[in-house]
């Protein structure tokens, strides 16, 4: 099992988070804090107040965890707990979405044509049956 003091004090380093700042976040002394981060594992009600603290699953500080991997859009995203990596890039998106808005357009004139053009078969079919 990981040593949860120190995968939370790793996190608010990552983070740039002070201590005394998340202790105050999760209604802790900066002192205690300090006590809580020593310690390998701590009572589960307090790991999940420093969880949701975080915005992560309280399973992520244990050594099971289940991996996923998703295909989307083209791109491929890889995860384990709330740790992700892909090749999904802000460009990648801004040019799939472009295409996506362009391929919109150009499936709105092809209906408008449809329609335009059902429309002149209708009213070909009424002057025809008139007769």
């Amino acid at each position: 099992m990981k040593h949860i003091g120190n995968e939370i004090d790793s996190i608010l380093a990552q983070r740039k988070i002070k201590k005394k700042d998340f202790a105050k976040k999760i209604e802790m002394t900066d002192v205690n804090l300090s006590k809580v981060l020593k310690k390998a594992s701590i009572d589960s009600l307090l790991l999940e107040k420093i969880a949701n603290a975080l915005s992560i699953s309280a399973s992520y500080f244990f050594d099971k965890q289940d991996q996923c991997s998703y295909t989307e859009i083209g791109h491929r995203v890889f995860g384990t707990g709330n740790k992700i990596a892909g090749n999904i890039s802000l460009p990648n998106c801004i040019a799939d979405l472009e295409k996506a808005h362009m391929e919109i357009g150009f499936l709105k004139k092809e209906l408008a044509s449809q329609k335009l053009l059902t429309e002149e078969k209708e009213r070909l079919i009424t002057i025809i049956t008139q007769k």
